[in-house]
């Protein structure tokens, strides 16, 4: 069963956005322990790598995903973001 979390950037910054998605992930770990995964897209809000990092350790830590699943952003068109600057394929990949 997967959960999004959009940016580690974005949990940092947003309280009430951080504790919403707490809040899912924890209930989603709570009906499938050890079977959920979520999905960080790396590069959508300048994140540095020690913040993408920082948000993994504090993911497995709150709700042990069994496993996190990375994407590079890819701005499309017509959205708030298009745009930002994609982020390379390497950045998910390493």
């Amino acid at each position: 069963m997967p959960s999004n979390v959009r940016t580690p950037r974005a949990l940092a910054v947003g309280v009430c956005q951080r504790q919403d998605i707490l809040k899912r992930q924890s209930w989603v770990a709570e009906e499938k322990p050890g079977g959920h995964t979520t999905q960080i897209v790396v590069g959508a809000a300048g994140e540095t790598d020690a913040e993408i990092l920082s948000c993994l350790a504090d993911q497995y830590r709150r709700v042990r995903p069994s496993r996190v699943y990375f994407s590079a952003f890819h701005a499309l068109p017509g959205t708030p973001l298009a745009s930002h600057p994609d982020t390379p394929a390497w950045r998910a990949r390493r």
